[in-house]
């Protein structure tokens, strides 16, 4: 054959050998089935670079417990030779050949894709697909493996083996290397004191330092040892000696790391709980930092740690820039909470009493990563840290409060905390009783029944609202009812007919009153394990969190 006829045999060769790898990767992709198929389309069209799946989910939501048994496949599956080779063949074929032919897919890529779709599921598939999930952890891939570790969350401390791939990921912390990433890690690390030791090396990578902190000050004592290095964190951003201060990841540039991570530490040495000489002289040191967030939480910490306060309280709040905005707003509620040992607050808080005062108040700094609030909202938080501080001073400030019921919970919940001034309490809120808006007449019963449980016109009013409505709208003021009685009904009844709404807000609001209710919410246990496959992520996961609570032996087995 002549070098002309061999090049005109070349390309429909590879033609031919690709179609019949094409054949044999699709072949195997099908075998199992229409579900399937399905699922490997829906995983295939998640973007590489995603950390989420919402379109995909909503559909793999529709098949249910089939979905992850075909998801386990993909996860478990591993490249082969004839991918590889379909893989190195396909782009030196035509482009006509191309758009006959399915496009090769890279299974370690896939199961990256699942890993994501698996964790935003929830427990569904995460806990049948445990075992899969662990051989699936890479450090090659740390967003791919972060979804593994939050997906891994729904067994955890259950399965042993799955207690153990955790371990096994902490004992080697490296640089770009992540940790859960969300806060619902922060329930698992007081169940798991054995894990404290494998957290400290952590508390090095200036990136992963500050989770790492805050996992160890859900610990309690059984996190001690870990002071000296948490010391070293509120000074330096980062513990070890010499601190490595490299970053391998990217932040805004309203986000600085190292003070995230001092926050962390500074908190996690006052939950923590030992007032030692050495931990007393770190906290009293922050307070000098130039940053006021960091001086207010040392602030804090040495409260919580039962350390009196005396002049260093006035000297922080003086240094605070005074300004109209949703995080001053916090600090002053986070003052009101530390009650009667902040009394040396009250001249600094008086000034943000007079509305004319506050309204003359600046907003935000550029990039600063906060926002202005309403005059009067910020007004609230003021007064609503006076009453907290000073209840001798609540009387005068009560007509304030009640103006800002249904705008803030703080107002709502520092008069239901006024129990020495129920009956002005009960006389300021009487007249919103009466009011057209459902909303504020409900809260308004709320705070009164606290004060005066057999209030019959505050009964009648949250009863009325609870009747009347939408399904939202009657929710709410049903949970109130039942804090309140403790009649389970209408409340279960609507919790249950919450969990099938296809709002998420209402899902949630419905799976947390059934995990208030505790037993008395057994009832809606069927409803819960329908909820697992709700359709928005956020129900998922609340009803979970419910199910495991209340019902742990009805969640999905372990695999």
């Amino acid at each position: 054959m002549n070098k002309e006829n061999r090049r005109r045999w070349i390309r429909p060769s590879f033609f031919l050998l690709a179609l019949v790898l094409a054949f044999a990767v699709w072949h195997g992709l099908l075998r199992s089935g229409p579900v399937r198929a399905k699922v490997l389309r829906l995983v295939a069209q998640i973007s590489p670079s995603a950390n989420h799946s919402s379109a995909a989910e909503a559909e793999l939501t529709d098949l249910g417990p089939e979905a992850y048994l075909e998801l386990g496949k993909v996860i478990d599956r591993r490249d082969s030779g004839f991918n590889r080779l379909y893989a190195s063949l396909w782009p030196r074929l035509p482009k006509l050949a191309q758009k006959h032919l399915p496009i090769p897919q890279s299974w370690g890529e896939l199961r990256r894709r699942v890993a994501t779709l698996v964790c935003d599921l929830g427990p569904g598939p995460s806990r049948p697909l445990a075992s899969a999930l662990c051989k699936s952890l890479d450090p090659s891939d740390p967003i791919g493996s972060q979804n593994v570790l939050r997906a891994l969350y729904w067994s955890i401390p259950e399965s042993p083996k799955t207690v153990a791939t955790l371990a096994d990921w902490l004992r080697t912390p490296a640089p770009g290397k992540l940790l859960f990433g969300t806060t619902d890690s922060y329930e698992l690390w007081p169940q798991l004191p054995q894990m404290a030791p494998l957290l400290v090396p952590w508390l090095k990578d200036p990136d992963q330092a500050g989770e790492a902190a805050g996992a160890l000050g859900t610990m309690g004592t059984n996190a001690i040892f870990a002071v000296p290095s948490l010391i070293e964190m509120v000074d330096q951003g980062v513990a070890g000696k010499p601190p490595n201060l490299k970053l391998a990841m990217g932040y805004a540039s309203y986000l600085d790391p190292f003070t995230h991570n001092r926050l962390a530490a500074i908190g996690a040495l006052g939950t923590i709980g030992r007032a030692t000489p050495e931990v007393v002289a770190a906290l009293t040191g922050a307070l000098s930092q130039t940053n006021e967030a960091v001086r207010f939480e040392a602030l804090l910490a040495l409260a919580r740690l039962h350390q009196p306060l005396g002049t260093q309280l006035e000297t922080v709040l003086n240094g605070l820039r005074a300004r109209r905005t949703f995080r001053l707003g916090q600090y002053i509620e986070l003052l009101g909470k530390l009650g009667a040992s902040a009394r040396g607050a009250l001249p600094w808080l008086r000034q943000f009493a007079a509305l004319e005062e506050v309204a003359r108040l600046p907003g935000a700094a550029e990039n600063e990563n906060d926002f202005l609030i309403e005059p009067e909202r910020f007004r609230a938080f003021a007064l609503a840290a006076i009453c907290r501080i000073a209840p001798d001073e609540a009387r005068s400030r009560l007509p304030g409060l009640v103006a800002q019921v249904g705008v803030d919970w703080d107002p709502v919940q520092t008069l239901m905390e006024l129990k020495p001034l129920g009956r002005e309490v009960i006389a300021e809120l009487q007249p919103l009783l009466r009011q057209t808006n459902w909303h504020r007449s409900a809260l308004a019963a709320n705070i009164i029944l606290t004060h005066e449980p057999t209030n019959a016109e505050s009964l009648s009013v949250l009863r009325r609202a609870a009747a009347e409505g939408e399904l939202n709208q009657r929710l709410i003021p049903a949970g109130w009812l039942w804090q309140r009685t403790g009649e389970t009904e209408p409340l279960l009844s609507l919790a249950i007919e919450g969990l099938k709404a296809p709002q998420s807000h209402i899902g949630q609001s419905a799976a947390q009153y059934l995990g208030e209710m505790g037993v008395g919410a057994r009832p809606a246990i069927p409803a819960l394990k329908a909820a697992l496959w709700h359709k928005d992520k956020f129900v998922r996961q609340r009803a979970g969190k419910v199910l495991r609570k209340l019902a742990p032996e009805e969640m999905p087995l372990i695999q």
